[in-house]
């Protein structure tokens, strides 16, 4: 490890791939319903069908920077 970035660093552990995270919790029909909702909503406020106002927020950081 470089002694001068990532001093606060202990270890890394690997995130489970989106496959093994399917396959350990799959979807039920309602998240997916909630999933396709939410997307048409996005279509249409994007389009302006919808008057509501998007805010995308990101990305996030989990490094402290002081």
């Amino acid at each position: 490890m470089d002694p001068v970035t990532d001093l606060r660093i202990e270890k890394f552990q690997p995130l489970p791939t989106p496959g093994e995270l399917l396959a350990e919790l799959p979807r039920t029909a309602e998240q997916s319903a909630v999933v396709q909702r939410g997307r048409e909503d996005i279509h249409r406020i994007i389009h302006g069908e919808d008057p509501r106002l998007l805010v995308v927020v990101g990305p996030c950081s989990i490094h402290c920077l002081k």
